[in-house]
């Protein structure tokens, strides 16, 4: 059974990436925290035995800067399309062109992911041919399927609170079996930071390290 994760994530870059943060940080520091984010997710998540990790970049900037943050990686591709869903879409149908059994999406707003997440949503699609993990405002974190899913992308406005609903029921409509992991918050708005910063003050310095570097740079920890 061959697997993929997709992480999907613009470049950071000042000024193109993080802005709702814009608020609380300077542009610098919002591409610092992108950044942060982005190294502690592909670190937490690699698990080389079990799936490959696939990075699908936007046109923010060069791909250099994604080289240097990650430069163990070795599998980066331009996402393709005009929308988010489009570029989802196109992700994964590609992953599955490549010759990949199952794949699970997630973006880099997600600093606490792990593997035990990762690998209990490649679990939910031994049974059922997609799979969703719900942020708390009504969105979602990750999508995982067993075969394209064009018509769970299709339409579907994205940023507000009914995304997460309107996608389950797209895949209903569509007759898709539905599979779901645990909720997690993902990392929009200053308060989230803030909360992350307190979550992350609580835990072992071995959690994020990137983004907890960052943190304790702005004060925050």
């Amino acid at each position: 059974m061959k697997q993929a994760l997709i992480l999907f994530t613009r470049i950071p870059i000042a000024g193109k990436t993080k802005t709702r943060l814009q608020t609380a940080l300077t542009p610098e520091q919002c591409a610092r925290a992108h950044s942060a984010f982005l190294q502690d997710v592909a670190s937490s998540c690699l698990s080389p035995l079990q799936w490959d990790l696939l990075v699908f970049y936007g046109e923010e900037g060069p791909l250099s800067v994604l080289q240097e943050l990650l430069p163990q990686q070795k599998d980066f591709f331009l996402q393709q399309g005009k929308t988010l869903g489009e570029k989802m879409d196109r992700a994964i149908t590609d992953t599955f062109k490549m010759g990949y059994d199952r794949c699970v999406l997630i973006g880099a707003d997600l600093p606490l992911i792990n593997r035990e997440i990762i690998a209990q949503a490649m679990r939910v699609l031994e049974e059922t041919s997609l799979v969703l993990g719900p942020t708390v405002d009504g969105g979602y974190y990750l999508v995982g399927s067993t075969k394209p899913c064009p018509e769970i992308f299709s339409g579907q406005s994205y940023g507000g609170s009914s995304v997460f609903e309107n996608t389950v029921a797209a895949a209903q409509k569509a007759g898709l079996s539905l599979g779901t992991v645990a909720p997690m918050e993902d990392i929009d708005q200053p308060d989230d930071l803030r909360n992350f910063a307190d979550k992350l003050s609580m835990q072992s310095e071995e959690i994020c390290p990137h983004s907890r570097r960052f943190l304790r740079e702005l004060g925050w920890i």
